[in-house]
């Protein structure tokens, strides 16, 4: 038997011993047009993994495109067995595992946190592995599995990426930029608005005569010296005590269900800008501007997106207009910017 199949073997046969333990739980969401079935061991990793995919979520589907089998050591009391690999760099990034990556096949460890996903194509299968569930990094808390589902959806022209967005069932705007430069502040202050939200961190694009935004996460994360340009999100924040200090963590499926949105066409790429100026106003951009701020910061979030993935965003981008959007300090000139461009434009 290959390695790698042997790797899937013990991978399926420990979590068979985890769910004999302590239960199982299934849960079916549809990302984008594709459904996904979250098979967890026990109750503990549910709470943590499904509150940001909530709103995506289904009746049980016969015919899952996508499961994902979720656990834990420590709390199913199970024991993963020895990986067939030398241990990896204690940091706090994943690492690719070379020896057992293939072209249908993905596999990142970080040694750090003790954390494993694994993407198998053949099967429909992928594994989400942690030694201890109360050590879950916050990251897996506002964008579960986007490793996994950024490998299973790429060979399908649907595209994660690190943007928010915004829009109406009529056509909606990506927005794109490095951490700090307004994202999480327009997509939030979007809310007491006309508009919905799709997203703040990242969002699906697929291609198409017309691109589509698809809504995956509805969670934000946004600094805790803005949140007083945006207090309605208050009472969406929770609070971990193993979370990063600098972000409040803002999930917005229970409060604002009725103001997420599934998917929209794609009317629009702006990039927001931080001014200190009063007014927010829209101006023309080049396109290089916005491939380049898009490309950058998702091959830098998601390193394992392929070159080919990259040249349909690059299409993507160029079918759509691009404007700087220069935020002011007036909060309620942002989203309304949005919606008279998207009135315009139809």
């Amino acid at each position: 038997m290959q390695p790698h199949h042997t790797f899937l073997a013990d991978l399926h046969e420990t979590f068979k011993k985890a769910q004999l333990h302590s239960g199982v739980k299934k849960r079916y969401f549809n990302i984008g047009p594709h459904t996904v079935c979250m098979q967890f061991a026990g109750q503990n990793l549910v709470s943590d993994m499904t509150p940001a995919l909530e709103h995506l979520e289904i009746a049980m589907s016969q015919n899952p495109d996508l499961t994902i089998f979720l656990w834990d050591d420590y709390m199913t009391r199970t024991k993963m067995p020895p990986f067939p690999w030398d241990e990896y760099p204690g940091n706090q990034h994943a690492s690719i595992v070379k020896q057992l990556n293939t072209e249908t096949m993905y596999v990142t460890y970080n040694a750090a946190l003790q954390m494993l996903n694994v993407y198998d194509l053949p099967s429909k299968t992928a594994f989400f592995w942690l030694s201890d569930a109360r050590s879950i990094p916050s990251s897996e808390l506002s964008n579960p599995l986007k490793t996994i589902l950024h490998k299973f959806l790429m060979p399908k022209g649907a595209f994660l990426v690190h943007a928010g967005a915004v829009g109406t069932q009529s056509g909606g705007v990506l927005l794109v930029g490095k951490g700090g430069s307004g994202k999480s502040t327009t997509t939030l202050s979007c809310l007491s608005s006309e508009l919905s939200f799709a997203g703040d961190d990242y969002v699906l694009v697929s291609k198409g005569s017309t691109p589509t935004v698809h809504s995956v996460y509805s969670s934000a994360r946004v600094f805790k010296d803005n949140i007083g340009r945006v207090p309605h999100i208050v009472s969406s924040i929770i609070e971990k005590p193993h979370l990063t200090q600098d972000k409040a963590h803002v999930f917005l499926s229970q409060m604002w269900q009725e103001k997420l949105i599934s998917q929209f066409p794609l009317r629009a790429v702006f990039l927001p800008h931080v001014t200190g100026n009063r007014d927010t106003k829209l101006i023309p951009a080049v396109t290089k501007d916005a491939i380049q701020a898009l490309i950058l910061s998702t091959v830098v979030q998601l390193p394992q997106t392929d070159p080919q993935a990259v040249q349909e965003l690059i299409k993507i981008i160029q079918s759509v207009p691009v404007y700087h959007l220069n935020l002011g300090t007036e909060m309620s000139q942002i989203p309304q910017a949005i919606v008279n461009y998207l009135k315009k434009s139809k």
